[in-house]
């Protein structure tokens, strides 16, 4: 997936990585896991990027060609979206959002 506008590259003590958008509140986190189940795998990256998924309510999912999406509130005004590609090795993204 190609990123389109300004984004940088933020310094994390773990092992993924972690894109801000000047001027907004909105980071994206890259995160690689090997998993056998996409849920289980979904679970260990948002555990990973300290995201509570107990404090997430599921609000919907859909997928885009090879990605599966799933869309979360974790309180007002503020989300996580996990985007997961099943490939040899798994790959799991996510956002996290507010707003201002």
């Amino acid at each position: 997936m190609a990123l389109i506008g300004e984004w940088d590259q933020m310094e994390t003590d773990g092992p993924y990585a972690l894109l801000d958008v000047p001027g907004i509140d909105f980071n994206m986190y890259v995160v690689t896991i090997e998993s056998d189940d996409l849920e289980a795998g979904a679970i260990t990256a948002l555990k990973l990027v300290g995201i509570d998924p107990g404090a997430l309510t599921r609000k919907g999912d859909t997928q885009f060609g090879s990605w599966f999406i799933v869309f979360y509130l974790i309180g007002e005004g503020q989300g996580v979206t996990t985007l997961a590609q099943l490939s040899r090795i798994r790959f799991i993204g996510g956002a996290q959002w507010s707003r201002r």
